[in-house]
């Protein structure tokens, strides 16, 4: 099965064209920046694989400040009010089902100078940014003011300021990096970093024929002889007529 990338859009416009593919999930298997296609060997066996979970990473400028796992089926709002979706919100806060994902509170931010630009980008994100990963792609929905910039094919969200640009992702204010879990496990699977074990792996091995049967018969008998001579020695005890055990006299 071979995929790409959807779309090469360099922010998410307001949600008036709806639903966007920011990237597939087997895209990021590929190091390329347009996510070239990746094909999986039809006789690889692969464990089940959480097809819906993403892990989000929130970074202040650089700082990570929080990394949470979403399993939720439908997907997740990324927001920053106080403010909940209801049955009479659904047009301006999204679907109810959809996982709450709060920003971070920037109150720990040690310089006065980020901490107040921060809190104004958090302030326009009250309506959100909602994604959800439908089979391999990954779609994004963005509700609030704030401009949301993405990159692939690992995908860096940059809220409120463009990207990419001549600055480095750490010195952005506010960034969320998006990870497929299945993406993730996938990449390290066929990078080797995954633990395994020996039933996954299909060992070729002939069957025994006479001279490896001879071998293997020479292997027991070797193993039958190390054993013997691990065994104690027993030393001869003298017995007197009496029954008793004979002492030796001292020199």
């Amino acid at each position: 099965m071979v995929v790409a990338m959807g779309v090469e859009w360099p922010w998410m416009p307001r949600p008036w064209g709806g639903w966007m593919v920011v990237a597939t999930a087997m895209g990021w298997l590929d190091s390329g920046s347009h996510g070239c296609g990746v094909a999986t060997p039809p006789s690889l066996a692969l464990p089940p694989l959480p097809v819906t979970d993403l892990e989000l990473e929130f970074r202040y400028r650089g700082r990570q400040v929080s990394a949470v796992t979403i399993s939720h089926p439908h997907g997740c709002r990324l927001f920053h009010s106080r403010l909940r979706p209801t049955c009479e919100r659904v047009e301006l806060f999204g679907p109810l089902a959809l996982e709450q994902v709060p920003f971070p509170p920037p109150d720990a931010i040690p310089n006065q100078k980020q901490r107040f630009y921060t809190q104004q980008l958090l302030e326009v994100l009250d309506r959100g940014l909602l994604l959800e990963l439908q089979g391999q792609d990954l779609y994004a929905l963005r509700l609030c003011q704030c401009k949301v910039f993405w990159t692939g094919p690992c995908i860096f969200l940059c809220f409120g300021e463009e990207w990419p640009d001549q600055k480095p992702k750490e010195k952005k204010l506010i960034m969320v990096q998006v990870v497929p879990v299945a993406a993730r496990l996938l990449l390290e699977i066929f990078s080797g970093e995954l633990s395994w074990s020996a039933d996954s792996v299909p060992l070729q091995i002939s069957p025994p024929d006479l001279k490896d049967k001879m071998v293997e018969q020479f292997k027991e008998l070797h193993q039958l002889w190390q054993n013997q001579q691990r065994l104690p020695t027993a030393q001869p005890q003298l017995v007197t007529a009496n029954g008793g055990p004979w002492v030796l006299p001292p020199p």
